[in-house]
């Protein structure tokens, strides 16, 4: 994971979210019991949520935590960051 750059994270959770029937980052905060707005303010400073965090919000939207944090393999079709998708 690169750790001068957090967009990456959170361009594949907004993919996820796109893809899964929780349309709403706000949606899945509650559904994890997150503070929605420490996620946005995390989003916003350009830092990561805690791995704990990022597990939580991987598991509610079953998606790969590999995936979701460091964009190895794929998620429902989409390879990310010139991964091949393995």
């Amino acid at each position: 994971m690169n750790m001068t750059d957090t967009s990456d994270f959170w361009l594949r959770l907004e993919l996820v979210l796109i893809k899964s029937k929780i349309r709403s980052l706000r949606e899945v905060c509650k559904k994890v019991g997150i503070p929605y707005q420490t996620v946005v303010n995390q989003r916003c400073e350009g830092r990561y949520p805690s791995i704990e965090v990022a597990a939580k919000i991987a598991s509610e939207v079953d998606c790969s935590l590999d995936w979701l944090v460091f964009g190895k393999g794929s998620y429902e079709g989409i390879v990310f960051s010139g991964e091949s998708g393995r």
